[in-house]
């Protein structure tokens, strides 16, 4: 997996940007990015938030490398969770009428508990 100093190396190059220009656009001295581009050091929250901005991405895209969908999700944490969602409907669909009865019948009475009642 690629590394956020390489990330931000390559983006700077992308851009056609010397690392004293790249330096100028996001207030950081030319010696920080250096180090930050070699995997000393990175920058902080704002100066990633900066960095991601300028070039269309989200924080996370920036930070994991991973492209993100048009709602900022991460398109491969986006696909566990379609995974997740299925596995559940595929379960539940799935499941004989007397288990989701008596699962009706527990969260009932959950809320009974919650709300202070007794459970019958």
């Amino acid at each position: 997996m690629e590394s956020l100093s390489t990330r931000i190396k390559d983006l700077r190059n992308q851009a056609g940007l010397s690392q004293h220009k790249f330096g100028e656009l996001f207030g950081i001295k030319q010696k920080t990015l250096d180090n930050w581009e070699k995997g000393v050091g990175s920058p902080g929250c704002l100066t990633v938030y900066k960095i991601a901005k300028h070039f269309n991405l989200t924080m996370e895209e920036l930070i994991t490398g991973c492209p993100a969908d048009k709602n900022g999700l991460l398109l491969e944490e986006n696909k566990k969770l379609k995974e997740l969602i299925s596995q559940f409907y595929n379960l539940i669909s799935h499941s004989s009428v007397s288990v989701l009865s008596e699962n009706a019948k527990f969260i009932n009475g959950s809320k009974k508990i919650i709300k202070g009642k007794k459970v019958q």
